[in-house]
């Protein structure tokens, strides 16, 4: 029954009244750190993915037709929501570089947010792309919606008709958060590439637990150890060869790879 509450409160916006989030309620792992959009995109594959996509999207034309009846359309290019959405969006970007930025917040946060900004008139002569992280949407209870912009320490409350607000499926309202839902798997990738380049950083130098055949002797427990340690500990990134005696097998750190070393030398 408490799944199903859960479901329909997530469904049934009439529910949700208040700041909306397209955060999960709950942790899939424990444990799994929040990594932000600056931390995804140092991992290359959520990189190309992001970049591959917002790129091909935002070098699409989009095009504003006028309604003839009958069936007929005809292009408005002489229409201002035509050249705003077509041709300039701003006066400091260009049509792909502002969907760019749009496709960027929507790919990694589910939700992406342009101020629009209107003339005397009030149409709109201008789309300001703001960053997903720094908005939040908040229905009130008299059933408006407004959109508060976080800029340092001021906090502009926005109405819905100044926001473009494209989401990503959710609620109807807001976005289901792309990185927010993915936390674990975002970073177990970077938890593996952290891994990766410290043991690089590190020459490869192995780590783990020899395990030998036969009970040895102090001195010859204390002989392994310093021949083992001197790759472990050595300074430098070059291959190091140690010579052990035959039958050792070493489990090297959490990767668990096992192997023999024989090496033709004489016991005590």
């Amino acid at each position: 029954m408490a799944f199903w509450t859960r479901v329909y409160t997530w469904f049934a916006a009439s529910d949700r009244r208040g700041l909306q989030s397209g955060a999960p309620g709950s942790s899939l792992v424990d444990g799994a750190r929040a990594i932000g959009p600056d931390g995804a995109m140092q991992i290359s594959t959520v990189w190309g993915c992001v970049w591959l996509l917002a790129n091909c999207i935002a070098s699409l034309p989009l095009f504003v037709y006028r309604d003839l009846g009958n069936g007929q359309r005809d292009l408005a290019r002489d229409d201002q929501l035509y050249k705003l959405l077509h041709s300039a969006p701003n006066a400091r970007m260009t049509p792909v570089e502002f969907w760019t930025a749009m496709l960027l917040n929507l790919l990694l946060r589910g939700n992406a947010y342009a101020r629009i900004e209107r003339g005397t008139d009030g149409r709109a002569y201008a789309l300001v792309p703001m960053a997903a992280d720094q908005v939040q949407m908040e229905w009130l209870d008299n059933g408006t919606v407004v959109y508060r912009y976080t800029l340092g320490a001021d906090v502009a409350i926005l109405a819905e008709d100044s926001v473009l607000h494209i989401k990503e499926i959710g609620n109807g309202l807001i976005g289901l958060s792309r990185l927010d839902h993915m936390r674990a798997s975002v970073s177990e990738a970077a938890n593996a590439q952290t891994a990766a380049s410290t043991m690089f950083a590190n020459g490869g130098k192995p780590t783990g637990v020899l395990m030998v055949d036969k009970v040895l002797k102090d001195d010859q427990r204390d002989a392994i150890r310093r021949s083992f340690g001197e790759i472990a500990t050595s300074t430098t990134s070059r291959a190091t060869v140690a010579a052990m005696p035959r039958s050792i097998r070493t489990s090297l750190g959490p990767a668990k790879l096992m192997f023999t070393i024989c090496a033709p030398c004489a016991t005590a």
